[in-house]
């Protein structure tokens, strides 16, 4: 059974911890990750947590936005691990999203 990475902010981690539990993913596969500042900090973070419980495997959920990013950066840090990417929509007007893909 693979493992589910969460993301970096703590609400966020909550939100998507309830998400998922209500989806019936049971509470037990996710993984208490040290908050971080930022992407590349919370994949160092990863590192030693996963290694340390054995896992090969793991979900990476990102917003559609961030993925590519977050992907390229998990497989920099932890090139050994399978990955299996979920992304979700941001929830941003289409407009928001052009800046920001434009930034």
């Amino acid at each position: 059974m693979a493992r589910i990475l969460i993301p970096l902010i703590a609400r966020m981690n909550d939100t998507l911890n309830n998400y998922f539990i209500e989806l019936g993913i049971p509470a037990a596969v996710f993984l208490d990750i040290p908050l971080s500042r930022f992407t590349f900090e919370n994949a160092l973070l990863a590192k030693p947590i996963l290694a340390s419980a054995n896992i090969s495997h793991a979900i990476l959920f990102s917003s559609a936005f961030h993925m590519q990013h977050a992907h390229y950066i998990f497989n920099h840090v932890l090139p050994i691990l399978n990955l299996n990417l979920v992304s979700a929509k941001a929830p941003l007007p289409d407009i928001k999203l052009v800046q920001l893909y434009a930034y």
